[in-house]
């Protein structure tokens, strides 16, 4: 489809919320659930960022090496809005009247890569990397700069714009290579570019095999052509930017500290077990959504709140795995039985 209604859209997450919850009110926030194990995420769907880059997989056939008679239409529609720029670089924004004139499908393109392409640079070779044109972060009047900006140029980045020292290059040759002939545009360029990336590439040796003067993506601090791209690697980097923490996380740290290693509590389940319900049984505990008798209380589903082994404090999760005397003796039992076992193990073992 040209594009995807959003009611469309709608309909198919309320069927997918009631499926996974049951109807019922959801516990865990699906922008937890869609996080990757890592993240105590259970790598669930997000139905609109898999039609976005669906969509945004498209530009990996119309980029690639090979020839095709099809790729004359998007890419005349494509250049009538950038003129002899690239378009899919980091950080593109497109003033949306310059998008009206343009067949939806295209306009989608456009607007779904603005979503992904989001992404400060962070060292001085992704500054260098940055396309002058259609830069969220390269502001003139309080607009990106456009083609019309220029003459007649073709591709800008900003690596064209410093000398291998770090500073600008002369307005001689500014005026060569970017075919201006008003010094007070190329002012206009110097001073829109953002303090901080000027400041990277001051106080940085720029490697310039190490850029990427092509269309590309950044993904975790690492740069990507978009001929390398699919929909795979898309749709993580919508998740990467739309998933958060879970609220259980905040609680914890709270509760322990903030030093508590939670890239390997989360996945500790998945490496030493493969049954469903203790993977299911230690997210659970980790999301805070075990209901114990103190809960079940206050919810009119439990006699009491107190522990169920003790009799003598409220059964939270942390009393009754760890604070009951019950459960604590239990502990002591199983590491005395499984002592000799464990100092019998081989050094290397």
């Amino acid at each position: 489809m040209a594009t995807v209604p959003a009611d469309i859209i709608k309909l198919l997450e309320n069927i997918h919320k009631d499926f996974v919850w049951d109807k019922k009110r959801p516990n865990i926030k699906h922008l937890s659930l869609i996080s990757d194990y890592s993240c105590e995420g259970l790598k669930d769907i997000d139905i609109p960022s898999k039609f976005k880059s669906l969509h945004l997989s498209w530009l990996n056939r119309l980029f690639d090496d090979n020839f095709h008679p099809w790729k004359q239409i998007p890419l005349y529609y494509f250049k009538r809005v950038s003129k002899k720029f690239d378009l899919f670089h980091p950080n593109l924004s497109v003033p949306s009247g310059m998008l009206n004139t343009i067949p939806m499908f295209y306009r989608n393109i456009i607007k779904c890569w603005q979503d992904i392409s989001f992404s400060p640079p962070i060292d001085a070779a992704m500054v260098f990397s940055e396309s002058l044109c259609f830069n969220s972060f390269i502001i003139i009047d309080n607009t990106p700069i456009s083609p019309s900006f220029f003459s007649d140029t073709d591709q800008i980045y900003l690596s064209h714009l410093f000398t291998d020292n770090g500073v600008f290059i002369p307005w001689a040759e500014a005026s060569r290579k970017l075919k201006l002939r008003n010094y007070f545009k190329w002012i206009q360029i110097v001073n829109a570019i953002p303090s901080q990336w000027k400041n990277l590439v001051k106080n940085s040796a720029v490697d310039r095999n190490t850029c990427s003067l092509e269309q590309h993506l950044v993904r975790r601090d690492k740069m990507y052509p978009v001929k390398l791209i699919d929909s795979k690697f898309l749709y993580d980097i919508f998740i990467d930017k739309i998933s958060t923490t879970p609220t259980s996380q905040k609680y914890f740290d709270r509760l322990f500290g903030p030093d508590l290693k939670w890239e390997k509590i989360y996945t500790l389940p998945h490496l030493v077990t493969v049954d469903t319900n203790a993977r299911f049984f230690q997210f659970k505990l980790s999301h805070n959504t075990l209901f114990l008798n103190s809960r079940l209380f206050h919810l009119n589903y439990s006699a009491s709140s107190l522990c169920s082994l003790c009799q003598s404090v409220n059964e939270t999760p942390i009393h009754f795995f760890c604070e009951c005397r019950v459960t604590v003796d239990l502990w002591n039992e199983l590491t005395s039985f499984f002592a000799p076992l464990y100092h019998a193990r081989p050094p290397h073992a």
